[in-house]
């Protein structure tokens, strides 16, 4: 018997198949573009696109397989948060995909950042005030685009999108409507108050459903899934709970950190829960499981951006962890504040700019990719000290998310951690995540901590004492320079 377990992502969608005794068997994987304006304020991706990509990836692993009604258990599926797409009266789209890094409302934001309403609205919803969230989005468009909020009857995310494609039906799940900013995440039900103050109505939002709600009998149109049609189809939840799933992190003082093209830290609670001072998210995941953390915009992409400003032309750039070995801890005196593309948490601010501080002339490139990633690292330690204070610290952390492969990157961050790290060998934790969902929706499992993990595919790492004593002194001069930049970034 197959599983199937669909993660439809910032850069691509994955279709991951897994056997029954929870193997990797195989990965099919599908690409696109996020549609820029220059300024990257306005980040979009087109949902045919995305569509397509679903299809093609489910087919690939049917066909390889000859996966069917009788070999084929489930199909669940995982997806990127925050998403929103207009959708007309004729069920025609007529907006793009607009993505979590989209920062066109930015000055609505702040707007609402003034009063006490964006906190409030916080509060019910567990999404801190950022333009991520679809609330200032859809606000945004009723503002700037009046023509086209009038024309909309719904306002969905990628997933709803993808499930009216294949069933006909508006539906969400409790997990991505949990990271709107319009959901209420203790009666689970949409906001009143909040969908109030834009002046739309639960009409114009998808039906909502529990994670492990369950479809059947795709829509004749899609020929190549004919002989899957009547397949379990598992609604599942976002791609940052399901990647705590995944990893084995739904357990007291067990945190999960993803770094892909962004990054997350993540840990579990029993009950809805909000910080004080709107640092910290909170999302649904299954019956008393919530997610809470905070993600930070500039994982991998930061990564990405330095080694193409500075290796592009280099034959040996690819060669980047012994480039990293080479370079002492502390970059002799390189500090990298990574938030060129603005940044979530701790901050929730978009305005945010990045610096290198320090800068000597005997700084070689080597120096500068060093303090690339030990500034990343710092980032998400500034993230962990804000869950720390509300889980009663944590003792552990599971890593999940392509950046991981490499050595140095496990290394430094777990030197900046002063925590145990576990690296699991499949990187596909979201995707893992969903199977497991699955399990629990058809009945092969009570409870999601009933799934047992292989512990012969873990890597353990432990810090270096020494260097995290080193490390923490460069953490607290990285937290000083974000504070004496902060009001002239706003500034630039």
């Amino acid at each position: 018997m197959y599983y199937m377990g669909v993660d439809i992502g910032t850069t691509n969608t994955k279709a991951v198949l897994f056997d029954e005794k929870n193997n990797l068997i195989d990965i099919k994987s599908f690409g696109y573009k996020i549609i820029k304006n220059k300024d990257d304020r306005f980040q979009e991706q087109d949902p045919e696109t995305i569509f397509y990509g679903v299809l093609n990836v489910i087919k690939n692993l049917k066909e390889k397989y000859d996966l069917n009604e009788k070999n084929l258990k489930f199909i669940s599926f995982s997806a990127m948060m925050h998403s929103l797409i207009l959708i007309d009266d004729n069920d025609e789209v007529i907006s793009n995909c607009i993505i979590w890094a989209d920062r066109r409302s930015e000055s609505i934001t702040d707007e609402y950042k003034t009063n006490y309403k964006a906190h409030k609205f916080y509060a019910i919803s567990g999404t801190p005030a950022h333009p991520m969230s679809p609330f200032y989005k859809i606000l945004w468009f009723k503002r700037n685009k009046k023509n086209l909020f009038m024309k909309t009857k719904k306002f969905i995310s990628i997933k709803d999108y993808i499930f009216f494609k294949l069933f006909g039906k508006y539906i969400t799940d409790y997990s991505i409507a949990s990271a709107t900013g319009l959901f209420d995440i203790r009666t689970l039900k949409w906001s009143e108050e909040i969908i109030n103050e834009i002046g739309i109505d639960k009409s114009n939002l998808s039906e909502v459903v529990p994670t492990t709600h369950i479809l059947k009998g795709i829509n004749s149109d899609y020929k190549e899934l004919e002989n899957i049609k009547n397949v379990d189809f598992i609604v599942g939840a976002s791609d940052g709970c399901l990647a705590n799933l995944g990893s084995n992190s739904i357990n007291k003082n067990v945190a999960s950190v993803t770094i892909g093209t962004s990054g997350a830290i993540r840990t579990s609670c029993d009950q809805a829960y909000t910080d004080e001072q709107g640092k910290t998210f909170c999302y649904y995941l299954d019956e008393n499981l919530y997610i809470i953390g905070g993600a930070i915009n500039n994982g991998g992409i930061a990564y990405e951006w330095i080694i193409q400003k500075l290796f592009s032309d280099d034959k040996d750039y690819k060669d980047l962890d012994n480039r990293l070995k080479s370079v002492k801890e502390g970059s002799d005196g390189l500090i990298f504040i990574p938030f060129i593309f603005g940044e979530r948490a701790p901050y929730w601010d978009s305005s945010l700019k990045g610096s290198f501080l320090g800068i000597k002339n005997n700084h070689t490139k080597d120096h500068f990719l060093k303090a690339c990633v030990e500034g990343i690292c710092f980032s998400i330690k500034d993230v962990l000290n804000s869950i720390s204070s509300l889980s009663n610290g944590i003792k552990k952390i599971n890593l999940n998310g392509g950046i991981f492969q490499s050595e140095e990157w496990i290394k430094t961050f777990s030197d900046i951690s002063g925590i145990e790290l576990n690296l699991y060998e499949t990187h596909e934790s979201s995707a893992l995540g969903a199977i497991i969902l699955g399990k629990k929706a058809v009945g092969e499992i009570k409870d999601l901590n009933d799934f047992s993990f292989d512990i012969s595919e873990i890597k353990k790492y432990c810090f270096n004492s020494e260097k995290h004593e080193f490390y923490k002194k460069r953490f607290e001069l990285y937290k000083e320079g974000i504070n004496l930049l902060y009001k002239f970034n706003k500034k630039i």
